[in-house]
């Protein structure tokens, strides 16, 4: 009978963890995900997931890129070649499927639009019921979003007056402008510090706008091609962003040392805070599914509005079997 030889701690450690990690045995497939917007804390599950090696355990070199400066954040999706992801507005992607392409919606990273409209606190403005007869200066298609909620509240003879603005709250703090459109995790806390008195913000999403924020999308094909590489990038971006939840302080310096040296620590800070209230809404989970009704709801709006003719076909547009 054969003499067995005993096998050191230190082989049975090195045995067991070659066994746990596959992945670092082998090459990494290189993954490509666009962002809609500059490097901030708006995409912080991502940096985490890419920090703490969450990608690379599914198998995976993840590039971050910024929005591109002609703003086309669907054609490099689109049109590029191997594994690649991006990130929108629901109501975008939605108007893309419309249109013919062949865009799919995994998961979604914001639970609700971070889009409302920002006023001094002496203003007296609550609801969109305080819209009345107030001068509202609003970015691209914001009038229609301000008629949506109105009708969706039931006060669609309310009257107010609208005009173009920028991203500065030049016309906020001057009295040009009652209200301005904004996000709670951009504009508002930016103008926060500047203004002279409180200010108050209603959100879009609690006055009948659905619309998912930061969806995660891909081309039709990526799901037959890369289909286990799709569920894998999704599984690491969950845990980057319940990472982000228990780490925040740990990620705005992340933001700072590795993607945007020049942005304010308070100011990502304040934003980041903003961010998790969208990412994980009372006791849900980062990545939560998304909702049919939702996107049916949101539809159904922009059939109305006239900003397409017909409906998308949801059960090819969402893909919701890949998320964790």
């Amino acid at each position: 009978m054969p003499r067995l030889i005993p096998l050191s701690a230190a082989l049975l450690l090195s045995l067991f963890l070659g066994c746990m990690r596959p992945s670092e045995d082998k090459e990494l497939a290189p993954v490509v995900m666009h962002l809609d917007w500059k490097f901030n804390v708006q995409f912080a599950g991502l940096y985490q997931a890419v920090e703490q090696g969450f990608f690379a355990e599914e198998g995976l070199a993840v590039e971050l890129r910024e929005v591109p400066e002609d703003y086309d954040i669907f054609s490099p999706i689109m049109d590029g070649p191997g594994l690649r992801f991006g990130c929108s507005e629901g109501n975008r992607i939605l108007e893309e499927r419309v249109n013919g392409m062949p865009i799919v919606a995994l998961s979604t990273m914001f639970q609700g639009s971070p889009m409302g409209w920002i006023s001094l606190e002496s203003t007296g403005v609550e609801s969109v019921a305080d819209f009345r007869g107030k001068t509202i200066g609003v970015h691209t298609d914001g009038v229609r979003v301000i008629e949506l909620a109105l009708r969706k509240s039931g006060l669609s003879d309310v009257p107010f007056e609208t005009f173009k603005v920028g991203h500065s709250p030049e016309a906020l703090l001057s009295g040009k402008a009652d209200l301005v459109q904004g996000y709670v995790l951009d504009e508002f806390v930016k103008y926060r510090k500047l203004a002279p008195e409180p200010l108050r913000m209603v959100m879009a999403k609690d006055n009948g706008y659905s619309s998912y924020s930061q969806v995660v999308y891909a081309r039709e094909d990526t799901l037959t091609r890369f289909p286990e590489e799709t569920r894998g990038f999704l599984r690491a971006l969950k845990k980057g962003w319940e990472y982000v939840d228990q780490n925040r302080v740990e990620t705005v310096d992340l933001v700072l040392s590795e993607y945007s040296p020049d942005l304010d620590r308070d100011y990502q800070l304040e934003s980041l805070d903003e961010v998790m209230k969208l990412v994980k809404p009372g006791d849900q989970d980062a990545l939560a599914l998304m909702d049919r009704v939702v996107w049916e709801d949101m539809m159904q709006e922009f059939i109305t509005e006239g900003i397409f003719d017909g409906p998308a076909d949801l059960d090819a547009l969402l893909r919701t079997e890949f998320n964790p």
